[in-house]
């Protein structure tokens, strides 16, 4: 239903669809739209120009990791414990894209808020009409983490990996 929309909504914007783990795909990809996580950095790696998107009104179905996720599934509790600790996250970190947080500084862009559609839909077709600007953030993304080595650079020592690991677990 969302590709039928999509098309009849946007019917000059070319979008290809993947939605298994076909790399290949990916890697040829103009432009992805994503959630925050591990996929951030293998985009990175890649090359592909990509936003990351955290609409806040789905937040309490975001999952969370350990403990936290086995107390936000109590029923009443649970998505009331989910937003709260996830909203107190957000407010706390000013960059959500695992790139941008080992950078320092944003590069790819993160949209965080209350999102419908046809907004983030045109977000997406600016950039992707854009040619320079992804291009330009796929060179970036190509020199910082891509290529042999990509996933060392930039290169942090073991001490700050672990300490970033302790501050997301801790909010």
């Amino acid at each position: 239903a969302v590709r039928e929309r999509a098309g009849r909504e946007w019917p000059t914007l070319p979008v290809e669809w993947t939605t298994s783990g076909n790399w290949g795909a990916v890697a040829a990809s103009d432009f992805a739209l994503t959630i925050p996580g591990t996929n951030t950095l293998e985009l990175a790696m890649l090359g592909v120009p990509f936003a990351v998107v955290v609409d806040l009104s789905w937040l309490d179905l975001a999952p969370m990791e350990g403990t936290l996720e086995w107390l936000a599934r109590v029923p009443l509790l649970g998505r009331t414990l989910r937003r709260a600790v996830l909203t107190r996250f957000l407010a706390r970190r000013p960059l959500v894209a695992l790139p941008n947080i080992r950078l320092g500084r944003e590069l790819v862009p993160e949209w965080v808020g209350r999102w419908e559609a046809s907004d983030l839909a045109k977000r997406v077709e600016d950039i992707v009409r854009d040619r320079p600007r992804a291009e330009a953030l796929g060179a970036e993304l190509r020199r910082h983490f891509g290529g042999p080595g990509g996933a060392s650079r930039p290169s942090l020592p073991a001490r700050s990996v672990a300490e970033l690991v302790a501050l997301l677990k801790a909010n």
